[in-house]
């Protein structure tokens, strides 16, 4: 147990602030005495040398203490308090690069925990960033050699601004990973472009003819991609996305694809 005396707000402070007790109590000690030595340290403090190396070791590894020579002796000091600002300063960096790691799991641990207790996982996108955020979560999950399916409506507003870009990169990154998709599109002008690109895409494209049943619906995508589909609406001004993770409804959707799939063969 510690000897150090005191238990000031100071102390409790820089615990809050997550320092150990016994480094809080030294630094504290320290705040007031320009220089010191071990010898002198031990008489103040009460712990042990081996404690006492063992605490300043900690303090020094923060940047709170530094050693310098006097003659012979090492003699210690703590930095200006500012350097609490800084290290404060650190963490919250730290604490932000932990949630943007964090941030980039989620999804795939939410959807392996809701799998496990047979809870489908559903998750709401708005706007045109919002869609692209989908794209650019999708393409993080590529594994070579596997395949995307999907049902499209070709939007030109697909390929313009930040969703322009999040569509090519999903396209490039797809591409580069070996990932092949198979289309099943909308008969458009639009389509037919996609259909004549397909060589240089790694993507199959059949095309499906509406004019007998008078349809009319706005442009986006249905993606199944393992157990997870992601439903993209673009319409004008109307643009949303959510995803569903769901094993036994992308079952389903896989066997309509390949339902119509054989028959437009």
């Amino acid at each position: 147990m510690s000897n150090i005396p005191q238990n000031t707000t100071i102390t409790n402070t820089l615990i809050k602030l997550g320092l150990g007790q016994n480094e809080a109590k030294l630094y504290e000690i320290m705040l007031s005495m320009p220089a010191a030595t071990i010898p002198t340290l031990t008489q103040k403090c009460g712990l042990s040398r081996t404690m006492l190396y063992y605490v300043l070791g900690n303090l020094e590894a923060q940047e709170l203490v530094e050693t310098k020579k006097d003659g012979k002796k090492t003699v210690y000091q703590v930095t200006p308090p500012e350097r609490l600002e800084s290290m404060m300063a650190e963490q919250e960096k730290e604490l932000a690069r932990q949630k943007s790691v964090l941030g980039d799991v989620m999804i795939d641990l939410k959807g392996i925990y809701r799998m496990a207790h047979n809870q489908p996982g559903v998750r709401f996108y708005d706007g045109p960033d919002g869609i692209a955020t989908v794209f650019n979560i999708i393409a993080k999950k590529f594994r070579p050699d596997t395949e995307i399916i999907s049902f499209v409506k070709v939007a030109s507003s697909q390929h313009t601004g930040a969703l322009g870009h999040a569509v090519e990169n999903f396209v490039h990154k797809r591409i580069a990973s070996n990932v092949r998709t198979r289309v099943l599109a909308i008969d458009s002008p639009d389509a037919i472009i996609l259909k004549e690109n397909d060589k240089n895409a790694l993507r199959e494209t059949r095309l499906i003819s509406t004019k007998d049943l008078q349809l009319d619906f706005p442009g986006g995508e249905i993606l199944i991609y393992d157990h997870e589909i992601y439903f993209v609406t673009i319409d004008n001004n109307l643009y949303f996305a959510f995803t569903v993770s769901s094993p036994g409804l992308a079952q389903m959707l896989k066997a309509f694809f390949s339902a119509e799939w054989l028959l437009l063969s």
